[in-house]
């Protein structure tokens, strides 16, 4: 299993894993 480290706009770096993108995504949007 791959994980991407990226740096959302605040610069604080988090592990994307493909396949939970969109609940990630989901969860950094809603946390905003």
């Amino acid at each position: 299993m791959k994980a991407f480290i990226s740096v959302d706009m605040e610069g604080m770096p988090y592990v994307v894993i493909p396949g939970h993108l969109n609940l990630k995504g989901a969860l950094y949007e809603e946390a905003r």
